[in-house]
């Protein structure tokens, strides 16, 4: 089921990056990372990827393996991903907002709460699948 919802957020989201600078008011920016700039449908598109690279390691680990993954697990991984990408497009809408109105963003607990949440999500969801993982591999271990 992970596998399904992964492959499915996968193609909404690279959607939504393919079409993103079609529209008038795009809650993205760009983000600078060092010396390197992301636009919107890149970090889009980069986060579909990544989704749809879980949604493999979902079928293979399930499928291959025979290990069989924890539903509440998987499922609390999905949907804390998800919240983190909403977190983190909200968070820029109002950055956008902030900057354009000539309010400092630095001073918008708003603003740093979406950023941080949506950080927090996106790594708790991470440290849940690699606990899905461990547990999935002991139950297959003991039973051999």
């Amino acid at each position: 089921m992970a596998a399904k919802l992964f492959g499915s957020a996968a193609l909404v989201i690279a959607a939504t990056g393919f079409f993103i600078n079609r529209f008038t008011r795009a809650p993205f920016g760009i983000v600078t990372t060092g010396h390197i700039s992301f636009s919107a449908d890149q970090l889009l598109l980069a986060f579909a990827l990544l989704c749809a690279v879980f949604a493999a390691l979902y079928y293979l680990v399930d499928r291959g393996a025979g290990a069989h993954l924890s539903h509440a697990l998987s499922i609390s991984h999905f949907l804390l991903w998800m919240f983190a990408i909403v977190a983190f497009s909200v968070e820029e809408a109002a950055l956008n907002d902030a900057v354009r109105t000539g309010h400092d963003p630095n001073q918008s607990w708003l603003i740093l709460g979406g950023s941080a949440a949506a950080v927090l999500a996106f790594f708790i969801g991470g440290l849940l699948f690699v606990l899905n993982l461990v547990l999935a591999i002991t139950r297959r271990l003991r039973a051999s």
